[in-house]
């Protein structure tokens, strides 16, 4: 089990990062700069949507110095969910061991992907959750950390979910099992793909543990925050819900079938 940023030496092929990125120019570098520091040795695939303020030209400067950071350029805007796929893709074809899903903002902290990943050793995926003992959001608005955590709720008790911490986006995979899920035939644009990804895992019955995190506020740019997403969540929570009365109703049909079958 790893414990420690020096252990890290005995897998040097077998962490990828994925980030997707847009308008990140002032964060990528610090970024960057502290998982170099945490984990020297991880692949970093950076999947920038075209960022008007130069996030792709960052990433190109830090590639041009690093073989272990890989760039994905795209020209316009095409969501957040496409390019933590894209990530997992890149990662996936090199046949790595772990594969950890992050912002690039530093609201998830760099420090804590060796405890993600040790947490693999008893589990196929971890998830860095705000809601578990340890956990928090310093620096959040009343109605930031009400709307997240009734949010999380709602995808428990109405959705199914087995987390307390849904739509957390910092996340490492086995990547054994990260192949099982298809994620290209998710239908998400945005972080509905947080969660619709923790129903595959439950469906192909998956290990999955969470992990405490501290989620810090951004201190350069704009939240990605918007009514869009907030949307595209209620909707996969009404999706999800549906999906689970289906299965309910298809299983209670099942235990009142009489033994000899319908007449």
């Amino acid at each position: 089990m790893l414990t420690a940023p020096c252990e890290w030496d005995v897998v040097v092929d077998a962490l990828w990062i994925g980030l997707a990125t847009y308008n990140e120019a002032a964060n990528l570098p610090l970024v960057l700069s502290e998982l170099r520091q945490v984990v020297p040795h991880a692949h970093i695939v950076i999947v920038d949507d075209g960022s008007p303020d130069g996030t792709g030209e960052v990433a190109d400067r830090w590639a041009a110095t690093d073989c272990r950071i890989h760039v994905i350029h795209r020209e316009c805007k095409q969501g957040y969910a496409s390019a933590q796929v894209a990530a997992a893709r890149m990662a996936l074809a090199a046949g790595p061991a772990f594969f950890v899903s992050m912002d690039a903002d530093l609201s998830h902290e760099p420090a804590a992907v060796p405890q993600l990943v040790s947490a693999l050793a008893e589990a196929d995926v971890a998830v860095g959750s705000r809601y578990v003992e340890g956990g928090g959001t310093p620096g959040w608005s009343w109605w930031r950390r009400w709307l997240s955590r009734w949010g999380n709720l709602a995808f428990g008790y109405m959705g199914g979910l087995r987390v307390q911490d849904a739509s957390s986006g910092f996340r490492a995979y086995r990547a054994d099992a990260l192949s099982r899920l298809d994620l290209g035939s998710v239908d998400a644009r945005g972080y509905a793909l947080l969660p619709m990804v923790l129903r595959r895992c439950q469906e192909a019955r998956l290990r999955v543990c969470e992990v405490p995190i501290v989620f810090r506020e951004r201190e350069y740019g704009a939240s990605k925050l918007s009514w869009a997403i907030l949307r595209e969540q209620l909707w996969l929570l009404l999706r999800l819900m549906a999906s689970r009365l289906r299965a309910h109703g298809g299983t209670k049909a099942q235990r009142t079938e009489p033994k000899g079958g319908r007449p």
